[in-house]
């Protein structure tokens, strides 16, 4: 426990802003990560079962004015394959980890159609018994 403490306070030290993000879901989710006034700060594609770690330094954004003004706390927004909401995640701390399953929102994705052979014929189907 005390090493994964250690190991977050160094990655906070070596980027200016990071957060864990873990996908705890069954799905492939995007998360977007965007400023404490709303700006983007960037997208991580995170498969199921997986953690990434966003920091700053992946950000494509202009410099912001006044540079030394926090950006934290950070929302995440979760999305799944077809765009379509997963959950969000607000008040996220600087070198936090946040989990798309704890977010608020629907939790769930459209299941992509099974492709496991050619379908039964509905006469074979009212046939067997």
């Amino acid at each position: 426990m005390k090493k994964a403490i250690a190991l977050l306070c160094a990655v906070g030290c070596l980027y200016g802003s990071s957060v864990r993000l873990m996908n705890d879901s069954p799905y492939m989710l995007r998360a977007v990560v965007q400023s404490n006034d709303g700006s983007f700060l960037g997208e991580v594609m995170v498969p199921s079962q997986h953690a990434m770690t966003w920091t700053d330094d992946m950000t494509y954004y202009q410099p912001m004015e006044q540079p030394n003004r926090s950006q934290s706390p950070f929302t995440v927004m979760w999305y799944c394959s077809d765009g379509a909401s997963y959950s969000i995640s607000t008040d996220v701390a600087n070198a936090s980890t946040v989990t798309a399953q704890t977010g608020s929102g629907a939790r769930i994705c459209k299941q992509k159609p099974k492709t496991q052979g050619p379908p039964q014929s509905s006469s074979e189907e009212s046939s067997g018994g």
